[in-house]
């Protein structure tokens, strides 16, 4: 199953969850999948993590390849103005194409309030709209829809459960309904036409350079600025829920001017609602950074949740001479994404197992420990017996 898929199918499952708990159930989770005869294998597996129903939209494995976001949208739509279903949550895109464009369709087609990227979903005003928290490049952006609404999923929006055994069973006797996409009476005609695939230019081998040319060249050229250059690193092994987690930056001025004015913001990466700043600061203020000099910054963070987290850039801007009226803006490295762990998942994986060793202590006793005693007891009392055999000659 698609990643994105699973997050959306586990958003689905907690949301009908909530409701039962409160006592606004019965609500019914409805798996959809289009494809071959292999997608019933997805629709079984969506069935034993918490979808109640599942529909499988067949079509043919030569037409599957061609499948379109349009055509999936269409699919959609239709089955949604069919059964009155109150609100759709997808995966932001596919992972083959990633073409992230089928939820959007969906939400036209039914003319839909749509929140895509979702990293949060809420329900608001006893349950008629939602506030969805959206994750884009500039930092959370929070949205609020009436339903019936469409939802796409992004990665950090929850974890996946697994499946167990006995949901596993259960799952082969809940209803699969299989329907034949071309019987829906939607267009399924190509929109999308490959007009020529071309590889890529052979890559030329590299020659070596004159050091004195190179050198000479290089002098001749002087920045006449500054040029910061900021590295983010991440200290500990592992983050974890309520566990301190070190981040390090580490800006390098490779220019021949000093840099004034240096600011450095990370906010965005670590918001509060995910993480507590527990020592140094995310925003952070040089008067200069001298030429060929560095200046290093540490943070102490502790994630407030577990799930997975994707480490982004922290911007930097500076002025780059005593004269420039305008900020240089740049970014640092990015750890890429990574894996908050749950304190117990943490704890039975990587911490101290001077438990397990003490239980495994206490159960092999009766088969080494005790055996020995009795040997040692043994012993000296044949011991003792020959001596008092020797006493006695």
């Amino acid at each position: 199953m698609n990643p994105f898929c699973e997050i959306a199918l586990e958003e689905a499952v907690q949301i009908k969850e909530r409701k039962e708990k409160a006592g606004k159930g019965p609500v019914e989770v409805v798996a959809l999948s289009i494809g071959s005869q292999k997608a019933q294998e997805t629709l079984r597996t969506a069935l034993a993590k918490g979808a109640d129903k599942a529909i499988h939209l067949e079509v043919d494995t030569a037409f599957e390849e061609k499948l379109e976001p349009i055509h999936v949208a269409r699919a959609i739509s239709k089955l949604v103005e069919t059964d009155k279903f109150d609100m759709i949550i997808l995966g932001k895109q596919a992972i083959d194409d990633d073409a992230n464009q089928t939820g959007q369709m969906v939400a036209g087609y039914l003319n839909w309030p749509q929140a895509t990227f979702a990293s949060k979903v809420e329900e608001e005003d006893g349950g008629t709209h939602l506030k969805v928290t959206r994750e884009i490049d500039g930092g959370l952006d929070i949205v609020r829809v009436k339903l019936p609404a469409l939802v796409t999923a992004d990665l950090r929006l929850n974890t996946p459960r697994y499946s167990t055994l006995p949901n596993i069973m259960k799952a082969k006797k809940k209803p699969l309904e299989k329907k034949a996409l071309k019987d829906l009476g939607i267009d399924l005609s190509l929109q999308t036409e490959i007009l020529e695939v071309t590889e890529p230019p052979a890559r030329q081998a590299g020659g070596d350079a004159e050091t004195d040319t190179l050198s000479e060249s290089v002098d001749k050229k002087p920045l006449n600025s500054a040029r910061i250059l900021t590295s983010k690193f991440t200290l500990s092994q592992y983050a974890v829920e309520n566990m301190d987690f070190v981040i390090e930056y580490i800006l390098y001025n490779v220019g021949d001017r000093t840099a004034l004015k240096v600011t450095m913001d990370d906010r965005n990466s670590f918001p509060t609602q995910s993480f507590e700043t527990v020592k140094g600061f995310l925003h952070v203020h040089w008067e200069e950074i001298a030429p060929g000099e560095n200046v290093t910054h540490s943070v102490v963070v502790r994630p407030r949740t577990f799930g997975i987290f994707n480490y982004t850039s922290a911007m930097v801007t500076y002025y780059p001479t005593n004269d420039a009226k305008q900020a240089i803006i740049s970014y640092s490295t990015a750890p890429g994404e990574g894996n908050i762990y749950r304190l117990k998942d943490y704890e039975r994986r990587f911490a101290s197992k001077i438990s397990v060793w003490i239980g495994f202590l206490l159960l092999a006793m009766p088969t080494t420990v005790l055996p020995f005693i009795i040997w040692f007891q043994v012993q000296k009392k044949y011991a003792k017996t020959q001596i008092g055999q020797k006493k006695n000659r």
